[in-house]
């Protein structure tokens, strides 16, 4: 992204700009304290009270994995307000264009790839819970998984594309770029969806050959799992219907 020379922004246009990526690189300091005591809090109890076994070292990893993706893009937002401010803050106009341009190329094609990458771990994560839900059986999983390959093939033409951003000549290549980015993340809704409603109906299965007086416990099982899903599917659906009006 780059500031268009030709265009002179006001200088209210220029402190709303600054202000909005400050105020996000706070907000973002606030959530990460968050999510690192919520993190340490989960490890403590899977290592204190649950015998390990296979699936719970696996829920583990994603657990983990999920944590460092997100540490890493807090990383890189952190960077990019030091670019910003500390190495570009001569005048308010030099702050509003390093914000704007949002750094090296190679620093915003990083910072793309790991964004993606937490969404792609957090469906690997709810794949991996339908799979033992349905006792295991791949055929059950294959679609979810055909989706989740094509995530992957998805997150791989995206960095490419961000790679080449800086580079892009016409309009028809930035559309291009664009619909990428937004074929990723309607692919992240659509393996969302597919999973959660795959579990979501293997619970209700069962539910209907339980007795009455365990139905309860498994509704309880129905809110854990089906919420949070639930929530996930509508940011990111509503992510991939605004994010080509910031493109």
């Amino acid at each position: 992204m780059s500031v268009d020379d030709n265009f002179d922004y006001s200088p209210k246009i220029q402190q709303s700009v600054i202000g909005a990526s400050l105020n996000l690189s706070m907000f973002l300091n606030f959530i990460m304290g968050i999510y690192t005591m919520m993190y340490i809090g989960t490890m403590y109890l899977y290592f204190s009270r649950k015998p390990a076994n296979t699936h719970r070292c696996g829920i583990l990893y994603s657990i983990s994995m999920l944590y460092l993706l997100c540490m890493i893009v807090f990383v890189i937002q952190w960077y990019y307000l030091d670019f910003a401010i500390v190495i570009n803050g001569d005048t308010k106009e030099s702050i509003f264009n390093a914000t704007i341009e949002g750094g090296p190329v190679w620093i915003f094609v990083f910072f793309q790839f790991f964004f993606y990458s937490v969404f792609i771990v957090s469906d690997e994560l709810l794949i991996w819970q339908c799979y033992y839900v349905w006792d295991m059986s791949w055929r059950v999983i294959s679609v979810p998984l055909a989706l989740f390959f094509a995530e992957f093939c998805l997150l791989i033409a995206v960095s490419v594309t961000t790679a080449l951003f800086s580079i892009i000549a016409s309009a028809a290549d930035a559309t291009i770029a664009d619909d990428i980015a937004s074929a990723q993340v309607f692919m992240l809704f659509g393996t969302t969806v597919t999973t959660s409603s795959l579990i979501a109906y293997k619970i209700h299965t069962a539910l209907q050959l339980t007795a009455s007086h365990s139905k309860r416990s498994f509704s309880h099982v129905v809110v854990n799992v089906l919420e949070p899903a639930a929530v996930y599917a509508l940011v990111v659906f509503i992510y991939a219907v605004l994010s080509p009006c910031y493109d």
